[in-house]
């Protein structure tokens, strides 16, 4: 299971925020009505794995994005979303327990 998020919660209101449930299919999957399908591009990732709460997530995209990058002399890319994949199922899984794994797209390397 994965879930989109595009907008970030410090910035954009909370009846504004878009996130998109998502799952893997198979190339052969054909959408219909209101599901849709998205190709979540290739290249360089920043990843952090979140432990815990999901109401706390945003203490790790602190660290990920305004801790991390800034020091790590990489850009986030901008035509692209940051993802996350939960390895644990939140019905079976106590919240203390939770694991996120935060995918954050960066920007290629310029070539020298």
């Amino acid at each position: 299971i994965l879930g989109l998020s595009h907008d970030d919660p410090c910035i954009t209101a909370p009846d504004k925020l878009r996130y998109d449930a998502c799952v893997s299919i198979g190339n052969d999957f054909v959408p219909s009505g209101e599901i849709g399908v998205q190709v979540i591009p290739g290249g360089d990732y920043a990843v952090l794995t979140h432990f815990g709460p999901y109401e706390r997530l945003n203490d790790t995209y602190t660290r990920l994005i305004g801790e991390w990058l800034p020091r790590s002399g990489r850009e986030l890319m901008d035509s692209a979303s940051c993802f996350e994949i939960y390895p644990n199922a939140p019905e079976n899984t106590a919240a203390q327990d939770r694991l996120t794994d935060i995918y954050a797209p960066l920007e290629p390397l310029a070539e020298s």
